[in-house]
Formats: C-alpha cells, structure tokens, sequence
C-alpha cells in the first residue's frame, strides 16, 4: 500500500519509541497493547499496512525512518545539553583617537600628566613615577615588585594629591589610610592582585612572599603577599621597606610656581 502522507520527523521519532515499548517483552502488557493500538492507528492514517506481527515492507521502511530521526534527536539533544563552547577571547577595546600608539608614546604622555598636576623637585622623579605606575600592570612577569615610597618632612607637600593621580593609572587601585597585614594578603590573592596604597608590609616584593593564616577547620592556609604597594610617610620608614623602596622626596611647589599655577 502506498503511503499516503509524508511523515514528519516529529512523527517518526514518536513512531520509533512507540515500536520500542510494543517489541520490550519485559514491558506490562496493558502498555504494550496500548502501544500497538497507537503505532495502527499513525500506520493506518498514513495509508500503510498495519500489520504488526508479520513480515510488512511498510512497517520495516517506516521502522528504518524512525530509528534514524530517533537518533537524530538523541543527538541535538545531546549537544543541547552539553558544556557551551568556550568563548572566543574579547577583544580589547580600540584606544580612542589621538591616543598613544606604542609604549614609548604612553610613556612620555603619562610623565606629562604627572607634571601637570604634581610638583617634582627632580626631573628625574616623573620618571620613576611612570615607570613604576606601567610597572603595576605586569608586574606579575617579574620577580621582584618595588615600593613606590613618597617621603616629605611635613604635611601638605603633594603626597596625596599624587596618589589622587595615580589612582587613575595603575592597575585595580585599592587605598586604604589605615590596613593591616591580613588585610593586605587577603587583597594580594585577588584577580588581578591590587595596587595597594599606604600599607607598610615587609613582604609582599618577591613573587615568593606568603604568609601562613590558620583556616576555618584549623588547618594552615598560605595566602601570597605579591602585589605593587606604594606607601607615604613623614620622613623615613624601616630600613627593610627604604632598601625595596623607589624613593620620591616630596616637596611643596616654590611660590613663584604656585604664583604662576593660581594656587
């Protein structure tokens, strides 16, 4: 008998698991007979023989078909429920016009901007500025990671008007006036690790620098203390932090440069 209407793949998938549950033996007869009732009536209303016990070309075509679309949907179904595939890596953000285009060019731009806004006594401290503050953003590729120590003999000299700027700049600022130790190497293990402000902690320069915290089932954590840090102090500080220091003295600008500024 030919077949009257296409069969969709909806169908076919439906006709398959039908056929499986009527051919388990192990199944209870009330569903496999109700099985059988169902695959007659999908046979009959698509103008094919129903017989379902003897040898039926119909039903063995038929039975090719479902099992093919049956698999078919075990697989998309397989693939739906499967991890999603990685993303592909975000690309960065294009600089906006004007901006530098190599390191060199940053470089001399950020000594500019540290010069608008902060006063050095020496040339030569925007330098160490700049390089210290590119420095925070792949200090990870390096052993050790210096202090930025900013030292002035009194109050008011520039301290916090440069750390205002480098905020800014550096890479994943945190400042904090007042911080202890744990405080410090909790933030240290980070990602990415901060740039931390002010916090006096003797390790933290080696890329080796931990410290061992008890854990909540008392057993002994190592938390790292890896991570750029500047500091700011009246005068000196201990010898170990000015011996891993970049020193900048600070100084209030002259009055005539305060004159020239409006300050």
């Amino acid at each position: 008998m030919s077949i009257k209407m296409p069969w969709t793949a909806a169908e076919l998938v439906k006709f398959a698991k039908l056929h499986n549950l009527f051919s388990d033996i192990h199944a209870p007869s009330r569903e496999r007979d109700n099985a059988a009732r169902r695959l007659e009536k999908m046979l009959r209303a698509h103008g094919c023989n129903t017989d379902l016990f003897h040898d039926n070309p119909n039903l063995n075509e038929m039975l090719k078909q479902a099992t093919k679309a049956l698999e078919e949907a075990d697989r998309a179904r397989s693939a739906r429920n499967a991890a999603p595939p990685p993303m592909p890596p975000a690309v960065p953000p294009q600089p906006p016009p004007g901006a530098p285009s190599n390191a060199e060019q940053l470089f001399h731009t950020i000594c500019d901007l540290l010069q608008r806004y902060v006063y050095f006594r020496r040339p030569e401290y925007p330098i160490a500025v700049a390089i210290w503050m590119m420095h925070t953003h792949v200090f990870e590729k390096f052993p050790i990671t210096p202090r930025l120590h900013l030292k002035s003999a009194t109050f008011g000299e520039g301290k916090t008007t440069l750390f205002d700027v480098l905020e800014k700049l550096v890479c994943n600022p945190e400042r904090d006036d007042s911080i202890t130790a744990a405080m410090v190497a909790s933030r240290a293990n980070a990602s990415p690790p901060p740039t931390l402000f002010r916090a006096i902690l003797n390790s933290g320069y080696k890329s080796t620098g931990q410290r061992s915290v008890m854990g909540p089932k008392r057993q002994w954590i190592r938390q790292r203390t890896f991570a750029p840090m500047g500091l700011a102090s009246i005068r000196n500080l201990p010898g170990p932090l000015m011996r891993r220091s970049v020193i900048i003295e600070m100084r209030r600008a002259p009055k005539h440069i305060r004159a020239a500024l409006g300050l």
